[in-house]
């Protein structure tokens, strides 16, 4: 995954989980997953193994390439025809590799579904971290447990001072069972929980190889220090602002006095803009954008923003 499986001395090797000529983790835990435990086939729980894919690829220093739709849990076979059948290699009349796919993100408003949104959002997370955190740019090692079911990637610079995020660790779970892991933390002290973006979460670590419980298909990523992702000049947190109804088709208010109002698609092109003084009863229409899931940053009176996610109908 990383440059270093190819003796690369740059960080140029682009790194992926799934292309045009692997299969679809998505298709392929579902058609061939285990049915034991956890039942890995089942549509929620192959899901969390999308998020555990991410948390496996993208943190691993260098570029990495996402597959048409993964990151809401694509579970198309790549071999899928035109029609929506599968055509598997040795059938006789093609491979159906380079149709054009049937698109159910849209016709089954895979925005509006809990499960998909939840794995958008570990993708949107980590992309974060990947991007802010100058420790993703610093050096790996990838330690797998036995027979692979259990992952450990470590991610560290020790040029970055001691105060700031230097040091990452991802454990990821593939099983269908509830495992421990041994963590090996670089060192004791307080270690955060990289998806908690409010940096609530966390272990205070006094035996670095003490096991840490990981569920049945998912991961954990810390890191010893809060990352700058956290936005400080945030005037609420998202627990106490509360934008209304979402999901909507029309409008929506929010609870909080706004200055400033911007939505954004999800690749980060500005869609629209609010601007002036409004109360917490205000309506802001949205009849003229398309469906889909919007981020919507909000400024108050002080200047200080938060963000947070609105879908269309």
């Amino acid at each position: 995954m990383g440059h270093n499986s190819r003796d690369f001395s740059e960080k140029r090797l682009v790194g992926y989980a799934e292309s045009h000529d692997e299969e679809r983790i998505m298709y392929a835990t579902q058609t061939e997953g285990n049915t034991a435990l956890q039942n890995a086939t089942l549509l929620p729980s192959a899901l969390l193994r999308a998020s555990t894919v991410a948390a496996t690829l993208i943190t691993v220093p260098g570029p990495k390439m996402i597959w048409h739709f993964g990151a809401l849990g694509m579970n198309n076979s790549i071999f899928t025809c035109r029609d929506g059948s599968v055509n598997l290699p040795g059938g006789g009349d093609g491979d159906c590799k380079l149709d054009t796919k049937p698109q159910p993100q849209w016709t089954e408003n895979w925005v509006a579904n809990a499960n998909r949104v939840q794995v958008y959002n570990d993708y949107a997370r980590i992309n974060a971290l990947k991007i802010n955190e100058p420790v993703f740019e610093g050096d790996y090692e990838i330690l797998p447990v036995g027979n692979n079911i259990r992952q450990r990637i470590y991610v560290w610079d020790d040029a970055l001072p001691a105060a700031t995020l230097k040091n990452v660790v991802v454990l990821a779970n593939f099983s269908v069972a509830n495992l421990t892991i041994v963590p090996n933390f670089p060192y004791t002290g307080r270690w955060y929980d990289l998806m908690d973006p409010t940096g609530n979460t966390f272990v205070e670590v006094t035996n670095t190889s003490d096991p840490i419980n990981v569920s049945a298909g998912q991961f954990k990523m810390y890191g010893n220090a809060l990352p700058q992702t956290l936005n400080t000049t945030a005037f609420t947190s998202n627990n106490s602002m509360s934008i209304y109804p979402n999901p909507t088709q029309t409008s929506f208010s929010i609870n909080q006095i706004v200055k400033k109002l911007s939505i954004y698609d999800v690749s980060g092109k500005l869609i629209k803009t609010f601007k002036g003084h409004f109360s917490k009863t205000a309506t802001f229409n949205i009849e003229n954008i398309s469906k889909g899931l919007y981020l919507v940053q909000i400024e108050n009176e002080l200047g200080a923003t938060t963000t947070t996610k609105l879908i269309k109908l």
